[in-house]
Parts: structure tokens; C-alpha cells; sequence
């Protein structure tokens, strides 16, 4: 991250590692000004970007989403305003495309602007339709699932998903290929779908996860996903643990803490 906080600096772009509150807000209503008053929607007509420094500047940026994500919220917040705003006032490109659609999240989660998020990101995907901005389709996908959640029908966030799933797989991108099946997990269980049907799809993301050698994901989210699973079908020893014949809670929990996740 602080790679890539050095290198926008190149390009005359100076964001904080960890951002005031204010600074945030401050980045956040220059959004709507550039708007100015249009819907999200009309965004689809804007020009794309031509400026091969700028075009440089927002791939960094989109590099910084991912660790911004676990690392400090406001950073979130502050590069992903920044890129849709350097977007609106030069040009479209895929980068602005995966902003729109990382921004839907925010914009429901700590704005609480819940149909904006969705309108957002559902223009980062038409963006990267139009103007066919490939390698930044299963993110953009995946995003638009995510940030539809909290507006429209699930059926709809885990169709988004799924496409993203299959899009990382035809453009060889098996980090979010791998997001995308833990995603849909959740989502079918947040649908309320019967839970060996979801223990199936859990046990599938495991197996394709371990496959991609994504070993983070499978030791810290999917294989907690099956123990909750288990749990909720009365496969553990009680409601309140993950323990079983098989599984030992607490060894699980110290080998994380000590960085060395159990196989």
C-alpha cells in the first residue's frame, strides 16, 4: 500500500494513509458538485479518459482498493471518491469503472445513500459493458452483487455474483474468481436456502479455493463459513461452538492468532 500511495504522489495526488474523517467528506461532497444535479445514470455518456498519466494514476488507484479494504476505512472512502471524481471530470476508463462499483458499498454502508450505492455500481457495470473494460468485469460484477444486497431482491446480487464467477474464469483472474465463490455462500445463506444446499455450494468454493493454493481465504473465511454450517445444522457439539469430533475451536483460533493457520 505504501507503494502505491508513493507512486500516486508522482502524479501529483497525495493521499494519506490514514485519512481524517474530514478529509473524507470533504472528497465525498465534491462528488455530488461535480454531478451537479445529474442522475448517476447519465454518467454512461461521458467520454473516455485519453490522458495516458491520468490513465496510469487511476490504475494505481484501483490497485489501492484491496488493501485500503483491510487496512483503514477512510483510505477506502477517500481513494474511491477521488477516482470517481477524476473521472467525472476527465473521462471514463476501466479503473473509474471498478470505482463506481467498489463505491457502491460505501455509499450504503457509512453514507447510508442505499440506492445511490446500487445506481453507482450498476454503472460501473454498464460502463464496463459498453466500452468492454474485460479485465475489470468479475470485480466490478462482484462489487454490483455486493452493493445491490441492500436494495434489490438477493436473487439479483447472487446473479451479479455468479456472473462474476464465471467472468474471472474466462479472464483468468482466480483472486476474485475465489471472492466470488465465498460471496455466494453467504449470500445463499442470507436468502435463507436450505443448508445442505449451501453446505454443497460451501464444500465446491472450498475445493475450488484450496485448488487456487488461496490459502488465506480457505483458512479464514470459507472453512469458518462450513463450521458455521455445521453449526446451524446441529453437527457440532452445541450451538454456541464450532467443535466436533473433527474440528478443535480454540487450536484453530491459536494458529491464527500465531499466523500459522491449520491444514
Amino acid at each position: 500500500m505504501a507503494s502505491a500511495l508513493t507512486c500516486l504522489r508522482l502524479f501529483g495526488i497525495d493521499l494519506p494513509a490514514h485519512p481524517s474523517w474530514e478529509q473524507v467528506q470533504a472528497e465525498y461532497e465534491a462528488l455530488w458538485r461535480n454531478l451537479d444535479g445529474r442522475p448517476i445514470e447519465d454518467l454512461i455518456d461521458l467520454p473516455l479518459m485519453t490522458d495516458p498519466e491520468l490513465l496510469a494514476a487511476m490504475r494505481l488507484l484501483s490497485v489501492l482498493c484491496d488493501p485500503a479494504y483491510v487496512t483503514d476505512q477512510n483510505l477506502l472512502c477517500l481513494e474511491l471518491c477521488r477516482a470517481v471524481n477524476l473521472g467525472i471530470r476527465h473521462g471514463v476508463s476501466g479503473a473509474f469503472a471498478h470505482a463506481c462499483g467498489y463505491l457502491g458499498w460505501p455509499l450504503a454502508t457509512v453514507f447510508r445513500r442505499y440506492p445511490e450505492g446500487f445506481r453507482l455500481a450498476k454503472l460501473g457495470y454498464d460502463l464496463v459493458e459498453k466500452h468492454a473494460f474485460l479485465a475489470y468485469r468479475p470485480k466490478v460484477q462482484d462489487a454490483t452483487g455486493i452493493a445491490a444486497f441492500w436494495t434489490q431482491p438477493m436473487a439479483t446480487s447472487i446473479d451479479f455474483v455468479r456472473a462474476s464467477f464465471r467472468s474471472a474464469l474466462e479472464t483468468g483472474d482466480l483472486t476474485y474468481a475465489c471472492y466470488a465463490m465465498y460471496h455466494i455462500v453467504t449470500l445463499l445463506l442470507l436468502q435463507n436456502e436450505p443448508l445442505d444446499a449451501v453446505w454443497r455450494e460451501a464444500e465446491i468454493a472450498a475445493d475450488f479455493v484450496r485448488d487456487s493454493k488461496f490459502r488465506d481465504m480457505e483458512d479464514t473465511i470459507v472453512h469458518p463459513s462450513q463450521r458455521f454450517i455445521a453449526m446451524m445444522q446441529g453437527r457440532t457439539a452445541s450451538i454456541s461452538t464450532f467443535n466436533d469430533a473433527q474440528f478443535d475451536e480454540a487450536a484453530f483460533e491459536a494458529q491464527l492468532m500465531g499466523g500459522r493457520c491449520p491444514r
